[in-house]
């Protein structure tokens, strides 16, 4: 019974009959409960059916499948067939997962699966295109952390992230998004002392300066995206910094000159803060 409900499941997926695909894998399901509870194939077929739901419109009865496999977790169903997934399988399971709760807008939950899905990756730097889905986690657990509140935990991971970013390629425009994303995080951060706080801007801006020339020089339609989804942001940075107009974004060599100017007005309020500290310390 069991096997002739997964066959029909899947030949109505390869038919594009969805809901009879949902169907016959809730029988499979509702069987296999019976009989294999917390195995590896119940897990299988609970996986089968939340993307059968998932496609017919049933999103919630997605999540709540999902929501079953973890209370049961709890009771010590699920728990050593989760812990003998794969290396694949226990990334994939957490990046699904993430998806889900982040598409039901739970985003909390989102952001722990998504960190789960990325410390898999990281503990196992061997797995295939382990860099590119690496970025892709991180990106996933920065942006529901931010959506969510969680300031801390976005601001810290997205260190990582352009960490990364800086190792493989430290002028390209992911490089400049990473940038802007820590310089916006680290003003929402409460835990911080506002020399920290300043410190930590201006070598980001510096960095910045830095990377936004170098791409004036070979422009991008992803850089062109960046800085047009960061308009305002850089508007206000350089304004606060130099001055003057606001940015002319259809002259790159008059933003490649702002940024320059930029990188001067950093050093010279460097140098004005040394010489501050200096003065009250003599005082002191």
């Amino acid at each position: 019974m069991l096997e002739v409900c997964l066959s029909l499941g899947h030949y109505a997926v390869k038919l594009d009959r969805l809901e009879e695909s949902a169907k016959y894998y809730r029988e499979a399901l509702d069987y296999l409960s019976s009989t294999e509870l917390g195995s590896h194939r119940h897990l299988v077929i609970i996986q089968l059916l939340a993307e059968a739901e998932v496609s017919i419109g049933h999103l919630g009865e997605a999540v709540t499948l999902y929501d079953m496999v973890f209370a049961k977790q709890r009771d010590g169903i699920f728990k050593e067939t989760l812990l003998s997934l794969t290396v694949t399988e226990k990334y994939e399971f957490n990046k699904r997962l993430g998806e889900l709760y982040e598409q039901s807008n739970r985003l909390m939950e989102a952001s722990s699966a998504y960190e789960s899905a990325f410390l898999v990756l990281r503990d196992n730097p061997d797995l295939e295109a382990s860099l590119t889905l690496e970025l892709e986690a991180l990106s996933a657990v920065i942006f529901t952390a931010n959506a969510c509140g969680n300031f801390e935990k976005a601001f810290s991971y997205n260190k990582e992230l352009h960490q990364l970013n800086i190792q493989i390629d430290p002028k390209h425009p992911n490089t400049l998004n990473s940038c802007i994303s820590s310089l916006k995080l680290v003003m929402k951060l409460k835990n911080i002392l506002v020399t920290d706080q300043l410190s930590f801007r201006h070598a980001r801006l510096h960095e910045l300066a830095d990377i936004v020339t170098a791409n004036c020089e070979h422009e991008t339609e992803l850089f062109k995206s960046y800085l047009d989804k960061n308009r305002d942001f850089l508007e206000r940075e350089l304004q606060t910094y130099i001055g003057g107009e606001a940015l002319a974004f259809g002259s790159l060599t008059l933003l490649a000159s702002q940024m320059q100017k930029l990188k001067r007005a950093l050093e010279a309020e460097r140098v004005q803060t040394k010489k501050a500290a200096k003065r009250r310390k003599r005082h002191a």
